[in-house]
């Protein structure tokens, strides 16, 4: 795996260990959960907030979002951060890569 696919897991892994409270981080002022139900994909997308300044579009959480919201249902689902970390392995993320 590069460099880069190594970084882009490891954010997700953080990311999904912040929304499912295995880290004690408070990103909530970020994002918030989508409240309209008739979407495609898993029940968990996220709304990012309104980045006001050029350099919060590269926040963690604001990166992290369009990935998270991409992903496929059984992989955000997952029950435990060592399944999450199998389920993502599976995932095509070439598209969120610069350096293939």
């Amino acid at each position: 795996l590069s460099l880069e696919r190594r970084r882009l897991i490891a954010d997700l892994v953080l990311f999904f260990k912040i929304l499912n409270n295995y880290a004690d981080i408070d990103i909530s002022s970020s994002f918030s959960h989508n409240t309209f139900t008739k979407t495609r994909g898993h029940s968990l997308k996220l709304v990012p907030c309104a980045a006001k300044m050029n350099y919060r579009a590269n926040y963690f959480s604001l990166r992290c979002i369009n990935i998270w919201n991409n992903l496929s249902s059984k992989t955000v689902l997952s029950k435990s951060v060592c399944g999450f970390k199998q389920c993502l392995l599976s995932e095509n993320l070439d598209s969120y890569l610069i350096f293939n």
